[in-house]
């Protein structure tokens, strides 16, 4: 029985936060320092002059790319706060229901992935202010570059009608969802906490051409934009019950975890 108290949770959250701090701080300055670094190599070390916005475009694919490595990544990365095997029976240990533990680490990557996004923005206006002390005439911030070079053309190209209707967002939710709740999955399932993410990646690629492979007789799964309401919502509605049922295993892996000690919570 799935048992849920907020007050309850509110105290696991700040034991989390106070447990977690020194992580949390070291993925802000990690994210920090590597974003900071690729801006200074595209803008400054490739192009000397500190004038040409191909360097600009450059620093904001990479930024972009890797925020969205990290969302689609993100519950495998719930236990890398933990080390070894001590601080998972301090947690199985605390009052508090599995469904609470299971929750707060969810919150442990949320909290990741925003401090990340901070990184970037900290790392954007460091960069701004270096051009600055050089002296260079042509200073943008990587964000503005993100959003009007790089959406913006294609939001007002004759493409954006096709690229930006309903159905298309609906279905990169729906697939970043299921892609989240089967990393889930690696992370409660596999026991080798900094790896789990290699295996399930591995295992998504397999799983990816078995579906790929299906979706050529079963057209309902396709999620295509050319086909009808009934197949899109069948479509739809099958990659969301999967990755429900994905997260409902993850969670029932966790609970197994306090009494299992094998390589895989199985």
């Amino acid at each position: 029985m799935i048992q849920f108290n907020l007050c309850r949770f509110g105290k696991l959250v700040k034991w989390m936060l106070q447990g977690d701090k020194r992580y949390l701080i070291k993925s802000f300055l990690q994210v920090l320092v590597v974003m900071l670094l690729i801006f200074i190599f595209f803008t400054i070390l490739i192009n000397t002059t500190g004038d040409d916005p191909h360097g600009y475009k450059s620093c904001g694919i990479a930024a972009f790319a890797m925020v969205v490595v990290n969302l689609v990544l993100g519950p495998a990365l719930m236990f890398y706060s933990m080390e070894g095997k001590h601080d998972m029976q301090a947690l199985m240990l605390l009052p508090a229901s599995n469904f609470e533990k299971y929750l707060v680490r969810h919150l442990n990557w949320i909290l990741t992935l925003i401090l990340a996004t901070l990184a970037f923005f900290a790392a954007d206006v460091l960069q701004y202010l270096i051009h600055l002390v050089l002296g260079h005439d042509y200073v943008r911030f990587v964000g503005s570059v993100i959003v009007n070079d790089m959406i913006g053309p294609i939001a007002s190209s004759r493409y954006a009608s096709e690229a930006f209707r309903p159905r298309f967002i609906a279905s990169m939710t729906v697939l970043v969802i299921w892609f989240q709740s089967l990393y889930a999955i690696g992370a409660t399932l596999i026991r080798t906490r900094k790896f789990s993410w290699v295996f399930t990646t591995v295992f998504i690629i397999l799983l990816g051409f078995l579906v790929y492979k299906i979706q050529g007789y079963v057209e309902a799964i396709q999620l295509n934009d050319h086909s009808s309401a009934g197949d899109y919502a069948i479509g739809f509605g099958f990659y969301l019950v999967w990755a429900m049922i994905n997260y409902c295993l993850s969670y029932r892996f966790f609970c197994r975890t306090q009494v299992i000690s094998k390589f895989v919570n199985f």
